[in-house]
């Protein structure tokens, strides 16, 4: 895994800014939810792997909770450059792109969810290779793993969405049936998150349940660099993320009592003993 990354980086024409890093917390909110999250204070070291030709903006929709019903809506942005495309939430790329210059704004997140705001997921087409990188609590983790692969079944049924002739096709991928509206009017093989591999560009995927929903917004040209934020990453294979990930979810308060080194600043012990034992019914994007 560490070779693997090592060469992923190698293998790109690197840009490094080198600065400090250090993490502070911040009070946010979603959804009318008081929430925290573990932000970066001060510049950072960033590592430029490519430079975004077109962009995608996706309106995101994650069903946050599967027994109350209630979503979380943000975006997604994708950037496709010539090698490397990067999958994040939006204001996320704006809170990396003010990090390095050490001038972030934190109101500009206040509305984000604290476990689905830091996935980066980065997708280098020369050596076919996907890395994820993600924030649970104040540790930093990055995974590498062969380009996913969507078995997808093509249909002939079509629809119009925005200005675009879209086209249906399905899929079974880890654990979810997937839906996805693809238009090949915009000749791309690309989609938001790890979908893809379609004669067009995804316009709209869900799943079955609609856990998990993406809407194209906006489509263009772009010139933003395309760079990973060199934190003091932990590797891991993508099992392990996501056992950890579906721990932070389900139990959040026992895995910051387990994980985070600094709870007992954050978490009063009235909430400790009140919300140990609570489960929380968010269902992971990958199942398996």
């Amino acid at each position: 895994m560490k070779h693997t990354f090592i060469a992923f980086l190698l293998l790109m024409s690197a840009h490094v800014l080198c600065y400090g890093q250090t993490l502070g917390i911040e009070s946010v909110t979603y959804n009318g939810h008081s929430e925290c999250l573990l932000l970066d204070s001060g510049k950072y070291t960033a590592t430029t792997l490519d430079t975004a030709k077109f962009s995608v903006t996706y309106k995101s929709r994650v069903l946050v909770d599967t027994l109350s019903k209630e979503p979380f809506d943000s975006h997604h942005i994708l950037l496709i450059g010539d090698n490397v495309n990067k999958f994040l939430p939006k204001d996320k790329l704006r809170y990396e792109l003010s990090t390095i210059k050490g001038s972030f704004n934190f109101d500009a997140v206040k509305n984000q969810h604290h476990v689905f705001f830091y996935e980066a997921i980065y997708q280098d087409r020369r050596t076919g290779q996907t890395t994820t990188t993600d924030r649970l609590c104040e540790d930093d983790f990055i995974t590498t793993e062969n380009t996913p692969y969507q078995d997808w079944t093509l249909s002939d049924e079509k629809k119009v969405i925005g200005q675009y002739e879209c086209t249906l096709a399905e899929c079974d991928f880890r654990g979810r049936h997937y839906f996805a509206w693809y238009t090949e009017e915009i000749p791309m093989p690309y989609g938001p998150w790890k979908l893809g591999g379609l004669p067009g560009l995804i316009v709209s995927a869900y799943d079955l349940d609609h856990h998990y929903e993406y809407n194209m917004t906006e489509f263009g040209t772009d010139s933003t660099p395309i760079f990973i934020i060199n934190y003091n990453y932990i590797e891991v294979n993508r099992d392990r993320l996501n056992i950890l990930t579906n721990e932070v979810l389900h139990k959040p308060v026992i895995y910051m009592s387990n994980h985070f080194h600094l709870t007992t600043r954050f978490i009063p012990p009235q909430r400790m003993a009140k919300e140990r034992d609570i489960v929380y019914q968010y269902d992971a994007i990958e199942r398996n």
